[in-house]
């Protein structure tokens, strides 16, 4: 082979490097699509992640169905005033939003309330709250149940029967009162401080207490519950504290 020398043209040339702006924008577009088909695909399976986590916060009875908005790093879910006629599912630029706009133009001028039930062991305050926050005491429940026996011997069964017997009838009466205040001669939910729609009801309280009430049969289906909140006050402050 001919013999290479600095000036000889045989010599390669040498290679440039890239400068180190170049080489981060060149890893940068290889690594982040923006706009193509696999970015897209990306975004739809992260929404419908999101919206699968949100589903398993759905409470357990929704009268009117639910809405679930996902994409763009943002999901929300959203208990609808009226009952959702169909089923219904897009993938797009925006969000869908014609069905729940018609509902809420309907309630323009119409104040909205939720039930609001703080209970413990030893009484129930049910109260309805308006959009304002402004709370109204509809009635309290006192439980005549005994407390929880440590001792008694060959007793000790038949208190803890006794009392199972008297949670039982307190959470029916519980939900009985709902009933009453909430619910119309249509069977479906009404405001019984004006025009608005019930959204639903809040469960609060120390105790476990209110996870039963939002448990019984007696409940009805036209009442949804939307949470159920712990709570270190009992009676009227777990109210308050539950909307906090």
């Amino acid at each position: 082979p001919p013999p290479t020398h600095p000036s000889s043209p045989c010599t390669p040339p040498r290679a440039t490097p890239w400068p180190p702006w170049a080489r981060a924008s060149a890893r940068s577009s290889r690594r982040r699509p923006t706009s193509n088909r696999a970015f897209n695909r990306q975004s739809v399976e992260a929404a419908l992640r999101s919206a699968q986590q949100l589903a398993k916060k759905v409470p357990r009875d929704c009268g009117n169905g639910v809405a679930i908005f996902a994409g763009g790093g943002h999901a929300e879910l959203f208990l609808p005033p009226e009952a959702v006629p169909r089923a219904l599912y897009r993938c797009g630029k925006s969000f869908e939003l014609g069905p729940l706009e018609g509902m809420l133009d309907k309630l323009q001028g119409s104040k909205p309330c939720v039930a609001v039930v703080a209970v413990d062991g030893k009484e129930a305050v049910i109260a309805a709250v308006e959009e304002e926050g402004a709370i109204t005491v509809l009635a309290t429940l006192q439980s005549h149940t005994r407390g929880r026996c440590r001792r008694g011997g060959q007793s000790a069964p038949r208190f803890a029967r006794a009392r199972e017997g008297g949670e039982s009838r307190f959470v029916a009466a519980v939900a009985e009162a709902l009933a009453a205040h909430f619910l119309g001669d249509d069977g479906q939910a009404k405001n019984p401080l004006g025009d608005g729609p019930l959204l639903g009801v809040v469960l609060a309280g120390p105790a476990d207490v209110k996870r039963q009430v939002a448990a019984c049969p007696g409940l009805p289906r036209a009442l949804p519950v939307l949470a159920v909140c712990d709570t270190g006050a009992a009676g009227r402050g777990a109210l308050a504290e539950a909307l906090a």
